[in-house]
């Protein structure tokens, strides 16, 4: 038999043990290796070669910026179970949502840790990295202050153009997350 088909036969077999996620899966890191590295040339080359100086410069770190951003979403998926176990006490929030990033886990987990009077939020080692990767952008209040401000406000967009009004506590719990950030209780 050809080795394809052998291939083939061994990924639905897998894929009746796990289901159609691993075939999904599967699917998507065979397109992305074989796309990534054309669209990130292209990416970086149009940027550089058909738009101002300044400009394409300013749109190559908006692209670099959003890669790592999908990369650190990715890792929140990708290291739910590890994370979960080593990085948090029992009452926390778990990582794994798709749609948030480790950094948002980890800044939202450490206000828990600083304001519940309850055994919860990052564990030692988790406030050792959520220390670390807090020392990135540090101009903007530090990096986990960035992250959980952008959630806030990409769910505020999300309500605003589904129609829905302003929620005066959801305000005020915003609010008050941002002044314990500017207010030095991250550090």
């Amino acid at each position: 038999m050809n080795i394809f088909l052998w291939i083939l036969i061994g990924l639905l077999s897998i894929t009746l043990i796990f289901g159609w996620g691993f075939m999904l899966w599967i699917t998507a890191e065979i397109l992305s290796r074989v796309f990534n590295v054309i669209g990130f040339f292209w990416s970086v080359v149009t940027n550089l070669f058909t738009m101002r100086w300044n400009t394409g410069r300013k749109k190559i770190n908006e692209y670099f910026y959003d890669l790592g951003l999908a990369k650190d979403q990715q890792a929140s998926v990708m290291l739910r179970d590890f994370f979960n176990k080593i990085m948090l006490k029992n009452l926390s929030i778990k990582f794994g949502n798709p749609d948030d990033t480790l950094s948002y886990y980890f800044a939202v987990n450490y206000l828990i840790h600083k304001e519940s009077v309850l055994d919860c939020g990052l564990n030692n080692f988790g406030l050792f990295w959520a220390k670390f990767i807090n020392l990135f952008e540090r101009s903007k209040g530090g990096h986990l202050h960035v992250a959980i401000t952008m959630k806030m406000l990409q769910e505020e967009e999300v309500l605003i153009k589904h129609g829905y009004q302003a929620n005066l506590k959801i305000d005020d719990y915003k609010a008050m997350i941002v002044d314990q950030f500017e207010s030095g209780k991250f550090d």
